[in-house]
């Protein structure tokens, strides 16, 4: 009786069992959305989509760019989650960029490296290009006409969308194929 009197003493005087605490919230910061310049032109860096763990809380950001050649330096800084509050047009290059975030107290940082790359005629759907896509054209004929692949195919249901650069600024048109076939396409659905 002694020894189950001394256990029981010894589990109410001994201390309670740490619980591990969740870590911390941080921001999160996405990757900086970039933009191909045109031929002789301009391309662009986006501010990154960022958001706060509390729909509550407003991020606060600071975004630094830095021409990785020449050392040249940027710096943007706004209020909110959205991408596209900042949006310089940069000349083609590799950039350095460091991202900051702030949700009350809690701040982080992400630096990336990126590149503006220069059109190319080929690279790009030109409008006569477009113009010759015929509905039931299969995905190899038009990457023939074309001369690319396109880019970023995302699937739904039976449809899979295909993105193709004008050479514009941030400008490009997407062809839908159903089975492999062309079913639908769509000029410049870019903004500028």
């Amino acid at each position: 009786m002694a020894a189950g009197v001394a256990a029981a003493l010894l589990a109410v005087c001994a201390p309670a069992p740490t619980v591990a605490s969740a870590p911390p919230r941080t921001p999160a910061i996405g990757e900086p959305p970039v933009f191909d310049a045109p031929a002789g032109g301009k391309g662009g860096i986006q501010n990154p989509f960022v958001h706060c763990h509390s729909y509550r809380i407003e991020p606060r950001a600071v975004m630094a760019i830095v021409n990785s050649q020449t050392g040249w330096l940027s710096i943007h800084r706004w209020r909110g989650a959205l991408p596209g509050v900042r949006f310089p047009r940069l000349r083609p290059g590799t950039y350095q960029v460091e991202t900051t975030v702030w949700c009350g107290r809690r701040g982080k940082t992400a630096r990336r490296t990126v590149t503006i790359k220069e059109k190319t005629r080929e690279g790009t759907l030109s409008r006569a290009e477009f113009d010759a896509v015929r509905r039931g054209m299969t995905y190899e004929e038009v990457t023939a006409l074309v001369g690319t692949p396109g880019r970023d195919p995302s699937t739904s249901r039976d449809t899979t969308s295909i993105t193709y650069d004008n050479m514009a600024f941030w400008a490009w048109s997407i062809i839908e194929y159903r089975n492999d076939r062309v079913r639908a396409k769509y000029w410049k659905v870019g903004h500028d």
